[in-house]
Parts: structure tokens; sequence; C-alpha cells
């Protein structure tokens, strides 16, 4: 179980990050047993509301917890709702050797965008106040890093089990829009400092996952940067990322972009455009 994941990896090493998926699993199948038969079925809403937030809020406090009764180390991934962010932050005395992320559609899409259900992903995109929280989350701490939680496919194999929300394959392409949602809806609309940014999207992932040579401007770190035009705007179409035929943020438009990236030193894009030799990775 659970803990006794949490026992065994704190006896072996500080250092190991347990990262969970956070989903009251028991709930979740009594609430789409009793909805499975329900005709309007078709919508990013429908689907909102077979995994509601509290299937979430319940599991991350219970994970909190067994994490601290086991003296370990975790990361909760991709936190998607309001009330997780209320409960977080009316128990800071469980969030000590914790790290919790959220990802750029929690924040920037919700059940009724244009979209619909080619954002289905688990867990689900819940409501603008939902978005609101996790904004907040993010500006006082609460929230301490930004992932991805990228899967890029193809319209056809998106749909290729049906279009309701039971059928359609959940994920989407997602890494490229971080920093342009980051810096246009925070930096720009609701005043997130860059420094609180830079930390969100870098300094915290390094430290969170014991990566000392990532994440800091100072010698002996790897130089690794990314460069932005904070004025650039961008709507975005699927072939921006050219990994595939569709983007849920398709036709909104991003105040805030990366021009350039920096990998040990090395320029490995420019303008968008690639310039790294592949193999190059560590």
């Amino acid at each position: 179980n659970l803990l006794h994941i949490q026992q065994r990896l704190a006896s072996i090493s500080p250092k190991l990050v347990l990262c969970t998926h956070c989903e009251n699993a028991d709930m979740l199948r009594d609430i789409q047993e009793q909805m499975k038969n329900e005709p309007d079925c078709n919508t990013l809403r429908f689907f909102s509301h077979t995994r509601p937030d509290y299937l979430e809020t319940d599991s991350v406090l219970q994970a909190m917890y067994l994490n601290h009764v086991a003296g370990g180390n975790m990361y909760v991934v991709h936190l998607c709702s309001g009330s997780s962010v209320d409960m977080l932050e009316k128990t800071p005395w469980l969030c000590e050797n914790l790290t919790v992320e959220t990802t750029p559609h929690y924040l920037a899409l919700n059940e009724d965008s244009p979209c619909g259900l080619l954002a289905k992903v688990m867990p689900a995109i819940h409501t603008k106040e939902d978005s609101e929280r996790l904004w907040e989350g993010i500006r006082n701490g609460v929230i301490q890093t930004i992932g991805s939680d990228t899967n890029p496919s193809s319209r056809e194999k998106k749909y290729s089990k049906g279009t309701s929300a039971w059928d359609v394959l959940p994920a989407f392409p997602n890494a490229g829009v971080i920093l342009p949602i980051l810096l246009s809806e925070g930096y720009h609309k609701r005043g997130l400092s860059l420094e609180r940014i830079a930390a969100v999207s870098s300094y915290n992932i390094a430290k969170s996952l014991n990566m000392p040579s990532k994440g800091d401007l100072r010698i002996g770190a790897d130089a690794d940067f990314a460069v932005v035009d904070l004025e650039l705007e961008k709507v975005v179409r699927p072939e921006i990322f050219g990994d595939s035929d569709y983007s849920v943020y398709d036709g909104m438009s991003f105040k805030g972009w990366p021009v350039m990236t920096i990998s040990r030193g090395e320029v490995i894009v420019k303008d968008g455009i690639s310039t790294a030799k592949c193999g190059r990775g560590q």
C-alpha cells in the first residue's frame, strides 16, 4: 500500500521522491457507475462531473498525511482543483517534504472551453473558479512547480474509440505553452512576478528532484536559460509545435514567448527553430 511504499523509499534515501497522481479511485468508480447511462455525455463539462474536485482533495490529504507518518518525500503531480488549494492552505504542518505541481491546462482552460473533449485529461479540467484558485496557490507558494503532463497524439488517435466523454482518449500536447501561459496569464494579467515564474518553472523543480546543477544562476551550474520576449504576442495554432494536428489552445492568444533556449551553454532553439543535434541530451 501507499504507506509501505513511502516508508520503503524513505528507508533507502531521503532524496528519493514519490510522484503521486491523487484521485480517490473507490469514489471515482462509484460516481462513474452512477453516471454511465446519462445521455448528455459529449462535453468536457460532463467529463468534469465524472471526476469531481473532491476526489483529488481527499486523495491529496490522505497521501500527505501518510507521507508525514512515513517521513517521506512526495511530489503531487498536476493539481487541478481549487478545493485542494483550500485544503493545502489549511494544513501547513503536513506540507513538509512535499512539492505540489499544477499544469498549464488547469490554469488556462475550464470545463466550458471551446476545445471540448480534446482537453479530456485526468484529473479533469474544472471551472474558472478552480483556475483562479490555482493561480492564487502559485502566488502564495502552496503550489511550487509547473509541469506539462504532455502527451502528443493525432485527432485520429484521440477519437479512435468514439466521441463521447467515456471513449475519447485522454491527454494532449502541452509542453510548448508553459512559459507563454505563465507570462501571459500570470505576469501580464495577474501581476505574478517574473521571479515567481522562474521559481515554479525552473528552480523549484530542480530542487525538488535533486538536480543541483539545474535551475540556478551560478558558477558551476549547467548554463541553462530560456530567453523570453515579454511583448511578443502569438495566436496558438497546432503547427507551432509540430507534434500534433490539434491544440487545445487553438485560437488563444498569449503575450510573452521564449525566443531562445540555451542548454549547457549551447543555443539549441532560436525563434522557434531547433538548432540542436540529435543525441546531445543527458
